[in-house]
């Protein structure tokens, strides 16, 4: 090396030191847990654990569940490799239990087809029908008839302001609408987005299209969340909407062709709203939407991590793994649209951190169920009793969060490629 160039590098490398800059750096390369063996050990313990979990459920139910069926099977689902996974391996060595889990389902939801079609509500409501459709997305499944109910029943079970409600409270999990509403409208995008592959459903996606749209007003009206899982729920909600609306490369979606309605763009809601809304509703939901920022949204929730890396269901609680890998998912989520992975930033390190920490021995994750029981108690042999199905929920979001952080994976939670 050149002499100069030579004392120039020295300087600047005294110059780092003195000021704290390389001590840090080193520090935080040694002190992440990210990739480290602690790290690839608590993917294993806990799929190794939702495994069990999933193959003892259907001797004891026959119903389907978000919490043995939509979140074990995105589990596994983000513990493949995305290069194993575009080579068509999309399970690994859980191939057959997928495949279990996506025939449960189907056959569970089968039972249903009556009331779906009468546009009755399913059991669980608008967060069983998300479920639903998330777990169809997840598994690439091919339910035919079924997923048409499926998409009927969402349009039918719409409320008048826009949402899909939740069946009664019973937090976390099963106490937000902005959830409910954000899982079926990710299933409705899901939809449109193989219509706009195939010619002559320039109708059926204008009527997706306009549910979307009421989705947005509704959205636009709430006030700031009251928990976590609401927060979640809008942040995924308004970064859906932003995506399909400044991304025409999401799929097919764009302003679609002539006679599709409005087209997914900011134009298009604008049109919309003049069509469906009066003047006075339509300037107020404008006047939202200008002020709207989805990065905003983020850095809100980002603040509410609590100095253990975690987050907590309210600001009131205690950290908690169900509430910590939902946050972790969904911003690494969103930031990738942003061009800047989550998975490098100091805090999302931390947060990884928290639930290697906490994972138990067995590979679980123990969450203290807050909800008030709507059925019979039983015992799935899952840890933590009474506790144990806001357990497996935990787990398998945790499980999900680690993994793609691990992998680095692009869009954990819609896996789009």
């Amino acid at each position: 090396m050149h002499p100069r160039r030579n004392e120039w590098l020295v300087r600047v490398l005294v110059a780092s030191m003195a000021a704290g800059f390389m001590p840090a750096l080193w520090a935080s390369a040694q002190n992440s847990s990210i990739h480290s063996p602690a790290h690839r050990r608590a993917i294993e313990r806990s799929i190794e654990l939702l495994r069990g979990s999933v193959d003892r459920y259907p001797s004891h139910r026959d119903c389907f569940s978000c919490h043995h069926q939509a979140l074990p099977l995105f589990a596994f689902r983000s513990a493949v490799r995305p290069s194993e996974q575009k080579n068509g391996r999309l399970w690994g060595n859980d191939e057959e239990r997928a495949e279990q889990i996506l025939q449960f389902s189907r056959k569970s939801l089968e039972t249903s087809r009556d009331a779906l079609q009468r546009g009755e509500e399913l059991d669980g409501r608008g967060l069983t029908l998300g479920y639903a459709l998330w777990t169809s997305d997840i598994g690439r499944a091919d339910w035919g008839e079924l997923q048409t109910d499926l998409i009927n029943n969402a349009l039918a079970t719409q409320q008048t302001d826009g949402r899909w409600r939740v069946h009664s409270t019973r937090p976390p999990a099963g106490a937000s609408d902005a959830m409910a509403t954000a899982l079926v409208v990710s299933g409705l995008c899901s939809e449109i987005d193989a219509l706009s592959k195939e010619q002559g459903t320039e109708d059926r996606q204008s009527q997706l299209e306009s549910a979307v749209w009421r989705a947005k007003c509704w959205m636009l009206m709430q006030p700031e969340p009251r928990n976590t899982e609401d927060a979640c729920g809008m942040l995924w909600l308004q970064y859906l909407l932003h995506r399909i609306e400044h991304r025409p490369s999401f799929g097919g979606l764009g302003s679609g062709p002539p006679g599709s309605g409005f087209g997914f763009s900011p134009s298009g809601w604008q049109a919309w709203l003049e069509r469906n809304s009066s003047e006075e509703e339509a300037k107020e939901l404008l006047r939202r939407n200008a002020e709207l920022s989805l990065h905003m949204a983020e850095k809100r929730l980002r603040s509410k991590q609590h100095e253990d890396g975690g987050w907590g269901q309210d600001a009131d609680r205690e950290s908690d793994a169900y509430s910590t890998a939902m946050v972790l998912l969904l911003l690494a989520e969103v930031s990738m649209d942003y061009k800047v992975g989550a998975y490098a930033e100091p805090y999302f390190k931390k947060g990884i951190e928290y639930l290697i920490r906490t994972q138990r021995e067995d590979g679980s994750w123990h969450v203290s169920s807050r909800a008030i029981p709507v059925q019979e108690y039983f015992d799935n042999g899952d840890p933590h009793e009474t506790d144990q199905f806001i357990s497996i929920m935990a787990t398998g979001w945790s499980t999900a969060a680690l993994a793609s952080a691990l992998h680095h994976r692009i869009h954990p939670l819609s896996f789009r490629r």
